[in-house]
């Protein structure tokens, strides 16, 4: 079946069990190092860097957002993520792939001994296929039921006529992935696919670059029995 990208959203999460910071303005130092790492690809005016709530450690975020509020960064105490929308080419999802890595070596470049509890890395797709809503269904049908296996993977699936799920462990590398492949609810796309990676201390895959390309080499596994062609 051969499918064109309607839209792709990303999103990218890093999580610490401890605050990260003990003094609000060792906090605030890194408005300048963000602002330069985001500036060698990006367009950023000064007034699309806000802290919020600054004055206080409890609460106290530093966020930059582009594109009317579809491009966003945010730095906290206990982490940090980014969330980009509307992405309607794959060439602009690598490049926000690499806009959010320079981001993350930004803020770690000041917490460089912190260890992250978890990171998280999304990617939902948005897809517009051809074929009837008859076809759609025979394409999710081709989706194997995925049965337990043994250690150190776990893994579980769940299919119906609108939508195949599929659910994966590795304790031994510390990651799992979820996996949804649905008719999507969007007028404008016909098929909804979503991964979500998480990966946990004892991780080897500790960097934006490393961990995108585990999604895309999971996406691209899930994918190949039902032969998903993009044009």
């Amino acid at each position: 079946m051969k499918a064109t990208v309607a839209k792709i959203n990303l999103r990218y999460e890093v999580g610490y069990a401890q605050p990260l910071f003990s003094q609000i303005g060792t906090f605030l130092e890194q408005i300048e190092p963000i602002y330069d790492a985001l500036r060698q690809d990006l367009s950023v005016p000064s007034d699309a860097i806000t802290v919020e709530n600054g004055n206080t450690f409890a609460t106290a975020k530093i966020t930059v957002s582009l594109f009317s509020g579809k491009w966003v960064f945010e730095s906290r105490l206990d982490g940090y993520k980014v969330q980009i929308s509307d992405l309607f080419k794959t060439e602009h999802y690598d490049f926000a792939v690499k806009c959010t890595g320079k981001f993350s070596g930004a803020v770690i470049g000041f917490i460089p001994n912190a260890t992250p509890e978890f990171w998280q890395i999304q990617k939902s797709t948005w897809l517009n296929v051809d074929d009837s809503s008859e076809s759609v269904t025979r394409f999710l049908n081709q989706f194997n039921p995925y049965g337990d296996s043994h250690d150190p993977f776990n893994i579980d699936s769940t299919k119906t006529e609108t939508s195949a799920r599929f659910e994966c462990s590795n304790r031994e590398k510390f990651w799992n992935v979820w996996i949804a492949m649905e008719k999507s609810i969007d007028p404008t796309a016909t098929l909804f696919y979503d991964v979500l990676v998480n990966h946990f201390t004892g991780s080897l895959l500790e960097d934006m670059e490393s961990q995108s390309q585990h999604l895309k080499h999971l996406s691209d596994a899930f994918l190949k029995k039902p032969n998903l062609e993009f044009v």
